[in-house]
């Protein structure tokens, strides 16, 4: 007697492997995922690497670059030196000297330095003001006397004034001694009595500041024009006599 087969059965049992099977995919993404991550932070663990490499090599090289241009800006500036200390010296030796003292001024701007500049300056000074001589003479009998001289502004010219004459003032004086309010006609205050003194009339009809002239010395000032001089005495003097004044440097003789 044959056993009967069972029936088929198509209730939960046959089931069962589709169910292992659909649990098995959210394991299968999880691990998926882990992999993609991890791929991703060694990709971005290797790319910051190579950017790290990169901007070594670049701050190496702006290095690299930096240093070439050092040594081609030095190089320019010894060629700069060697040629301008040259056409200074032929500036000088062709009597331009306020050109060639220009050019030894720009060489000592860019290399504090470099030997002899100095030296060859003062020496161009000196040169300056010994040349170019204009003599006069002042007579003391008069106020205010136009010098016959033009000075530059901030230039330097060089005075030398020597003689006697006699001062010789009748008037009568209080205990706030003689006055110092007018320019044109009183003493000047803070000069010696009877000392050489000096105003420049600028170019726009303005009188500069007093200074004292004396015996001389090298002298600048600020504002060039016309160059007057006097002795700082009381305007009712009556004196006789002259001082010899030379004028040198950078001055430029005019017609009184």
């Amino acid at each position: 007697m044959t056993t009967p087969l069972a029936p088929l059965d198509t209730g939960s049992q046959a089931r069962v492997p589709f169910r292992r099977s659909y649990a098995a995919v959210p394991l299968l993404l999880v691990a998926t995922l882990c992999v993609l991550i991890g791929s991703a932070v060694g990709i971005g663990w290797a790319q910051e690497k190579t950017s790290k490499k990169a901007d070594k090599s670049k701050k190496k090289q702006s290095v690299v670059n930096e240093q070439q241009v050092d040594l081609k800006a030095s190089a320019l500036s010894e060629s700069f030196v060697k040629e301008a200390q040259a056409l200074a010296g032929e500036y000088y030796d062709a009597g331009a000297l306020d050109k060639s003292k220009s050019l030894l001024e720009a060489v000592l701007k860019l290399n504090p330095g470099t030997k002899g500049v100095e030296e060859m300056i003062k020496k161009i000074d000196e040169d300056i003001l010994s040349h170019n001589e204009i003599e006069i003479d002042v007579n003391v009998a008069r106020n205010w006397e136009f010098a016959g001289v033009v000075v530059l502004p901030e230039k330097p010219f060089r005075v030398q004034a020597e003689g006697v004459y006699r001062f010789m003032v009748n008037t009568t004086v209080g205990p706030a001694g003689f006055p110092e309010k007018e320019l044109a006609t009183d003493m000047i205050a803070g000069f010696p009595c009877g000392a050489l003194v000096g105003v420049v009339l600028k170019d726009d009809g303005k009188q500069g500041k007093p200074f004292l002239v004396g015996t001389g010395g090298d002298l600048r000032v600020k504002e060039g024009g016309r160059l007057f001089l006097k002795v700082n005495t009381p305007p009712e003097h009556k004196h006789n006599g002259k001082i010899s004044v030379t004028f040198s440097g950078f001055i430029q003789k005019v017609g009184k």
